[in-house]
Parts: C-alpha cells; sequence; structure tokens
C-alpha cells in the first residue's frame, strides 16, 4: 500500500513536471507578437483541460460578483474553488511565468536581430500541428472540411487586415468592446488579442495609458478601468460559451480549431524582410542561400519539436 502511494505521488510529480515544461512552452508563445499561448496548448493536446481550467476561474468569478450582490455564499464560492484542477493549473501557470521572466531578454533579442527564425520555429509548430484538432473529430465528414475551410478563408482576410492607425481618443464603449474581444481571442489557438487590438486601432491608446498611469496621470484611469472591466466581462463570458460549444458540438470546434491553425500561417509566415519597421514578405527562393538555410533549420526544429512531444506525450 505504502510502495502504491510512492508510485502514485512520483507518477504526479512526472506529470506536473511535464505540464510545468508545456507551461514554458505557451509562456514563450505568448511573448511573441501574433502567437497565442492557446496553440500551443492544442499543439501539446491540453487545450480541453486548458480550457476547463479558464471555466473554472470564470465560475469562481462569477460567484464572487454575485456575492457582492447577495445572491450568492460563501460555501459556493467555495465549492467552485474545488472544482478547479488546481496541480495542473499551478504547474501550467508557474511554467509560463517561468519561461516568460527566464527567457524574455533571450527572446527579445532573437525578435530584435533574426525574427524570421523565431517565426519559422512556430511555423514548424503550427505545421507539424494541424492534424491535432482534425484528429479529435470522431466521425469527420464533408461538413467539417466545409467548416474548416470557411474558417481559414475568414480569419485569413482578419489577419491581413491592416492595423488601424492608433485612435486619439476613443469612445469608452469602444474601448469596454475592444476588452471583450481582446482578451476572447487569446483563448482562440492562433489569434492573438495584441493583434485584434491593432485591427481596433485600440492598441496604441491603450498602451499610451499604461504608460500614462506609470507617471501618475489619473485622467487614464477611467478608461483603463473600462478597459479592464471589458476584459473580465469578455473573460466571463467566452469562456463559458466555448466550454458550452465544447460539450455539445465537439468535432464543429476542432474542424473551426483546425481552420483557424491554417489561417494563421498568414501571421507566422518567416520568409520576410525588414524594411526599417515594416515588414516585406516574400518568397523562399528570393532569400540569399545561407540565410533561407537557417529558416529552413529552424522550421525544422519546429517540427521536431511537435514530433518528439507527439511521441512522449502518450508514455506521460
Amino acid at each position: 500500500m505504502k510502495l502504491r502511494k510512492e508510485n502514485d505521488m512520483k507518477a504526479q510529480l512526472v506529470q506536473h513536471g511535464v505540464t510545468f515544461v508545456r507551461g514554458m512552452c505557451m509562456g514563450v508563445a505568448e511573448a511573441i507578437p501574433g502567437v497565442s499561448g492557446s496553440t500551443i496548448a492544442l499543439v501539446l493536446g491540453i487545450y480541453d483541460r486548458f480550457i476547463d481550467v479558464l471555466y473554472g476561474v470564470s465560475q469562481v468569478v462569477k460567484e464572487v460578483l454575485l456575492l457582492v450582490i447577495e445572491k450568492s455564499s460563501i460555501q459556493k464560492v467555495k465549492a467552485s474553488i474545488r472544482k478547479i484542477e488546481w496541480g495542473f493549473a499551478i504547474a501550467l501557470a508557474v511554467g509560463m511565468f517561468t519561461s516568460i521572466i527566464l527567457l524574455a531578454g533571450l527572446l527579445g533579442y532573437w525578435l530584435e536581430v533574426h525574427p524570421q527564425y523565431v517565426f519559422a520555429f512556430f511555423t514548424g509548430l503550427i505545421l507539424m500541428s494541424l492534424s491535432v484538432p482534425w484528429d479529435m473529430i470522431e466521425k469527420r465528414t464533408w461538413k467539417h472540411v466545409l467548416v474548416a475551410f470557411f474558417t481559414t478563408l475568414f480569419f485569413w482576410l482578419v489577419f491581413a487586415a491592416s492595423p488601424t492607425t492608433g485612435l486619439e481618443s476613443p469612445a469608452l464603449w469602444y474601448v469596454f468592446v475592444g476588452g471583450m474581444i481582446g482578451i476572447s481571442a487569446m483563448v482562440l489557438p492562433g489569434v492573438s488579442g495584441s493583434f485584434i487590438l491593432l485591427v481596433m486601432g485600440l492598441y496604441e491608446p491603450i498602451l499610451g495609458k499604461v504608460k500614462s498611469l506609470s507617471g501618475f496621470d489619473t485622467s487614464v484611469i477611467v478608461p483603463l478601468l473600462v478597459f479592464g472591466a471589458g476584459i473580465l466581462v469578455g473573460f466571463v463570458l467566452f469562456v463559458r460559451v466555448l466550454k458550452w460549444v465544447m460539450a455539445r458540438y465537439h468535432g464543429w470546434l476542432m474542424a473551426f480549431l483546425t481552420g483557424i491553425l491554417v489561417a494563421s500561417f498568414r501571421i507566422m509566415w518567416p520568409f520576410f524582410e525588414m524594411n526599417g519597421e515594416e515588414v516585406v514578405y516574400v518568397l523562399p527562393w528570393t532569400i540569399e542561400s545561407q540565410e533561407l538555410g537557417f529558416i529552413v533549420l529552424f522550421l525544422a526544429m519546429g517540427t521536431g519539436a511537435v514530433a518528439l512531444l507527439k511521441t512522449l506525450t502518450p508514455k506521460i
């Protein structure tokens, strides 16, 4: 009996260690503009559990808000807290924050000096991972193919949209909606919340207000509170909707996510040159041979990393 408990503890430690590493991978992705940590969660086969944790957190937030208006109780809040898979959640969160803290400087250097290599690595990850959500569909039909196709087409056009010039004084309702949509996008694989804010013209204004707050400019407090309220409402609502869809229409959701992953190649395309601050996309064979070789090498490293994870996942 004692030996069995020790073996169970060792197995749990191994699981938490693996989850920690997966969290580190997600943290690296979150630190890269245009990449969503949810993409890596899907790639690593933990997207369902990740959404379950987020749903659990949203349930806690909901019960706390209801408690404030005396529509809930401490017991219900405690019950919602107990339902969260804390071992998995903590290991994942610690991994994410660890990678962001330890690798932010190194990643920032690579993004500044060799951004093509970073995007090539993530292109390899996504390329090798397209089958992950698709394989989760139990009975595939031509309707699933259509969902994946039209999702790809829609998000390809969205990702091709030019960022809207930063609005000087966006209306508070628009700031609220931006917070809702931005946080919702972060939960979907292949969709970056910062990119959505760029398209809406809110990225620069919000970033500017955050910087102003550090200079004790109190005039930005209200817009930032409104933006935070939008994030909170968007998080609670979207995660709950996504959880509901996942439970009832899992196959359709996986087809939808497959389409988003395919469309994300529009953002991840590693064959580009920098013209000052402007990104100029080019065809592979127009790049100097040595540079092309390094891009292909990092792309192969990305595909190899996923292939290794796919091989190890059933064993862990």
